[in-house]
């Protein structure tokens, strides 16, 4: 007896074929149930015999009727078979589930620009779709997408893209400070923010994020290019209370540009670019193999990067 799993159905000949024959008592009729020859389902009936040393039937004539294992051995292949046909069921409806619902995986921040006018977008697009959103940080949000409980995640890397990540928009690093310090800068033009040099601001006034946090390998990445010592530079974890130290004049911290109108209740914040050429962060899409092939797809795809294309065009809050 085998059980062979070809992509996600079973195979169970054993089991469907000696059933078939118990239940028309011939070769000729089980066979015809089978769409298989008589000769075929005979060869296959006296080969299992003889591959599991017993005799499952005897016959009379034509017909063949189970011996007592024989019926033992159904017994076992009709709760077999049963097991396979409510598992069917349940893939169905799982199947279609899934053709109908999609699961994307954001972080904090980008999810409270992006997922209201991405859920309305798919909304109108596909009206009988259902949209999960999933919260969490980066490496969460892998697991739950490499065990399937996610079908695409939104998020930012430092490094080169794996090939499955399929880049949606550009973004921006950008450094946050008190308005009331009226530091010096340069007008770079072309919708830029300002240029300030951070190394002229007392190192215990400069947040950097949290090692958590998705911003921090770039920020640091930034300060190791530009041979920034940032050993004693104070962390928090959290990009909110960071902001909210800015605007209390505490201190100043990095974000995104993608993430400025996410603080809209804070006030007395001054926005500065960090170099000349704008400092550079990907957002890409990390799917599943089957989601890239789904019908709405490349929707998601357009409607993200029209946000981010948005949100790095919009100058409604350079100066707070």
């Amino acid at each position: 007896l085998f059980i062979l799993m070809e992509g996600i159905t079973l195979r169970l000949k054993d089991e469907k074929y000696v059933c078939a024959l118990a239940n028309y008592g011939t070769i000729r009729e089980a066979s015809e149930k089978l769409y298989i020859s008589a000769p075929a389902l005979s060869m296959y009936i006296n080969h299992l015999e003889k591959e599991l040393g017993v005799d499952l039937f005897y016959r009379n004539q034509q017909r063949f009727f189970p011996t007592d294992i024989g019926k033992k051995y159904l017994e076992r292949c009709q709760k077999i078979l049963e097991i396979d046909q409510e598992f069917s069921i349940q893939l169905g409806k799982l199947q279609s589930k899934k053709e109908n619902s999609i699961s994307i995986g954001m972080y904090k921040r980008s999810a409270a620009y992006l997922w209201i006018p991405l859920r309305e977008s798919l909304k109108a697009n596909f009206p009988d779709l259902e949209c999960h959103l999933t919260v969490d940080k980066t490496e969460r949000l892998r697991e739950m997408l490499n065990k399937g409980e996610l079908d695409m995640i939104l998020l930012t890397i430092p490094n080169k893209p794996k090939l499955q990540q399929i880049f949606v928009g550009k973004d921006e690093l950008l450094f946050a400070c008190p308005t009331v310090w009226n530091l010096e800068n340069t007008d770079l033009g072309n919708g830029r923010f300002p240029l300030t040099d951070l190394t002229k601001i007392p190192e215990e006034k400069i947040f950097l994020p949290g090692k958590t946090q998705n911003i921090y390998s770039f920020v640091i990445q930034f300060m190791n290019v530009n041979n920034i010592d940032y050993s004693h530079f104070s962390t928090l974890n959290n990009l909110e209370i960071s902001m909210q130290n800015v605007s209390a004049g505490i201190g100043c911290c990095f974000t995104f540009r993608s993430y400025l109108n996410t603080f809209p209740s804070l006030s007395n914040i001054t926005f500065y670019s960090l170099s000349e050429t704008p400092t550079r962060i990907n957002w890409y899409l990390e799917c599943l193999d089957h989601v890239m092939e789904s019908r709405y797809f490349h929707t998601i795809k357009k409607e993200i990067a029209r946000l981010l294309h948005i949100s790095q065009i919009s100058t409604a809050i350079p100066k707070i």
